[in-house]
C-alpha cells in the first residue's frame, strides 16, 4: 500500500468512530427522556427533578452531537481531498 492509500484507511476508521459516537449521543439524547416520563408517572410531585434531569441530558447529547457532526465533515473533507 502507498501512503495514500494509509492515510485514507485511517480516516475511514476515525470515520467509523465518529459516527459511532453520534449513534450514542443520540441513543443518550433519547433515554434523557426517561427520567422525565418518570417523574411525570409515578412522582408528579418532583416533576421539576425530571424535567432538569431532562434538560441536562439533552444538552449534553447536543453538544455531543454538533460536535460529532463537525468532525465528521472535516474528516470526510479531508477524504474528499485525498
Amino acid at each position: 500500500m502507498d501512503k495514500k492509500e494509509l492515510e485514507k484507511n485511517i480516516l475511514d476508521l476515525e470515520y467509523k468512530k465518529q459516527l459511532q459516537l453520534l449513534n450514542t449521543s443520540l441513543i443518550s439524547g433519547t433515554t434523557g427522556l426517561i427520567p422525565l416520563l418518570i417523574s411525570f408517572v409515578w412522582y408528579p410531585d418532583r416533576i421539576l427533578i425530571g424535567l432538569s434531569l431532562t434538560f441536562f441530558m439533552g444538552s449534553l447529547s447536543y453538544i455531543w452531537y454538533k460536535n460529532t457532526t463537525e468532525n465528521l465533515k472535516e474528516i470526510s473533507e479531508k477524504i474528499r481531498k485525498l
